[in-house]
Formats: structure tokens, C-alpha cells, sequence
């Protein structure tokens, strides 16, 4: 369907995709990612609220899985079925900017936290497409040979329509108890409890971006929280 969206040869858009596999650092921990100086300047005037927002965030989703290894013990990190498992993490980033190594239990940790980092915060903003495609003179995958349109064309619209359709089925909330989840067919009890501890962590930020958002002339909601979802529906 991308394919047929846009202008590209499908062996161009092969390569564009793997262009991006081989920049890809989604990987990498946020707080170790670089950000440009100018990017830097807004954020510590209090300008670009992504990035101190986004850095809290990845911090509360250490904190979780912290206090879940210490609950589980390091058996979690080192049992056949969690070997087998972050070798196929490694696996996922071998050719990419940033390879994994997850050599030691920090490493581990920090690529746990990353993960729950990019399904929740970070794609509440990259998956938020629906606003680009809701018009076919906002956003195209194509341009036309018309120099005096300013919109894409009929097909690339509706494919670009049905692509945004086809991964807008909505998730559950990251913010609930799952009581048929955690601590629940023969799980230990002990999840409720550090479930429960991230739900605060969940609130008490949620609360400080409302605070925040209040204050701004241009309102930055991505980054609550308490908005995000759990998983990504693709």
C-alpha cells in the first residue's frame, strides 16, 4: 500500500527502508541520544517541552523495570527463556546506528526501559499521523505533475486514508490496575504493588504536564502520560 501511495520504484522504496534500518538508533536510551545545541537552548529556556518531559518520562519507565528486577531477583535477566529473549533483542538491532549489547544488567535494564519508553511516549507523538491525513492538501506521499495544485492526488489520498485507518484501532490505556493480569493466575503478589507504585509515578507526572501545559502560549500534550496507551497497533 505505501508502495502504491507514492512515486517511488518499489525497488527505490527498499532501499529507503533500509536507509532507514542502518540510521535507526530507536534502540538507544533517550537520555543518551544526542540533541542539537539549538534543540538544547529552547529546551533550558523552557521552549521545547519534549525533551524534559520525554527525559521523565524514560526515567519512570527505569524505575518500573528497577523495581521489578529487584522484586523477580536476576533470575529474570539470566534464565534460559530471558537469555534466548535478549538475544533476540540484540538480533533486532544488528545493522543498525545503534547495536545493542547487552552485556551487563544495566544494559539490560536500560533496553527494557526503552522499550516501554517508544511503545508509550514516543509513539503517542510519531504514531499521531491521523492530523496529516485527514486532508489531501495537507500531506502526501506524492507530488503531483500539476505545478498549480497545492494537493496530492485522489489515490495517494484515499491509500494514505486507509493506511491511517488500518493502524488507529485503539489500545488499551497504559493507566489501569489489569487486575486480570498482574499478580493473577499463579503470578506473585508483589506485581500489584510495583504496578501500582508506576500508576502513581503514571499520575503524579501526568499532573505536572497538565500544570505545565497551563502555563504554555502553545499547548504540548503529547508527552501526559496519562494520555498514552499501552501497546502500538500495527
Amino acid at each position: 500500500m505505501v508502495h502504491r501511495a507514492t512515486a517511488f520504484t518499489f525497488e527505490s522504496l527498499s532501499d529507503l527502508f533500509a536507509a532507514g534500518y542502518k540510521a535507526s538508533n530507536i534502540f538507544e536510551p533517550f537520555p543518551k541520544q544526542t540533541i542539537g545545541a539549538d534543540l538544547k537552548k529552547l529546551s533550558d529556556r523552557g521552549c521545547f517541552p519534549y525533551y524534559p518531559e520525554a527525559l521523565a518520562w524514560y526515567d519512570i519507565c527505569r524505575a518500573f523495570v528497577c523495581e521489578w528486577i529487584d522484586k523477580a531477583g536476576d533470575a529474570c535477566l539470566e534464565d534460559e527463556w530471558a537469555k534466548k529473549f535478549f538475544e533476540g533483542l540484540e538480533g533486532a538491532s544488528k545493522g543498525q546506528k545503534y547495536e545493542l549489547r547487552l552485556d551487563s544488567k544495566d544494559a539490560k535494564i536500560d533496553a527494557l526501559a526503552q522499550i516501554i519508553f517508544v511503545v508509550t511516549g514516543y509513539h503517542e507523538i510519531v504514531g499521531t499521523v491521523v492530523d496529516y491525513t485527514r486532508l489531501p492538501s495537507f500531506m502526501g506521499f506524492r507530488a503531483t505533475a500539476d505545478k498549480s495544485t497545492t494537493s496530492t492526488d485522489l489515490q495517494s489520498f484515499l491509500i494514505a486514508s486507509a493506511l491511517a485507518a488500518s493502524t488507529a484501532l485503539r489500545m488499551p490505556m497504559l493507566v489501569g490496575k489489569f487486575e486480570n493480569f498482574f499478580g493473577a493466575g499463579g503470578a506473585p503478589t508483589w506485581e500489584i504493588g510495583v504496578w501500582a507504585n508506576f500508576q502513581k509515578a503514571i499520575q503524579d507526572q501526568s499532573k505536572k504536564v497538565r500544570t505545565a501545559d497551563a502555563k504554555r502560549k502553545t499547548e504540548f500534550k503529547f508527552m501526559d502520560p496519562a494520555r498514552f496507551e499501552c501497546a502500538v497497533s500495527v
